[in-house]
């Protein structure tokens, strides 16, 4: 299992490409789940997953109010390991 962080309070403006984009520079991004709201990043090393935390939480989206929940995310589910 990879480590998979949990990030909330996305607007409808982000994008699969702009999480990339802001969370690729802390490491290598092995899938990502987009729902309207939030998504969960997997990255392939634990250290990414725990500095991309401890730098974005809290961090505010450019052009909102809104300031983003960035946490530890729960083990995918065999149901998803599925998917």
């Amino acid at each position: 299992m990879h480590p998979r962080i949990y990030i909330g309070r996305l607007n409808n403006t982000i994008k699969k490409k702009d999480i990339v984009e802001i969370f690729g520079k802390y490491g290598e991004i092995v899938d990502i789940l987009m729902k309207e709201d939030f998504a969960f990043v997997e990255f392939v090393k634990t250290e990414s997953a725990q500095l991309a935390i401890k730098e974005m939480n809290g961090f505010q989206i450019p052009g909102t109010q809104a300031r983003l929940v960035v946490e530890e995310a729960r083990p995918k589910s065999p149901e998803e390991c599925r998917l």
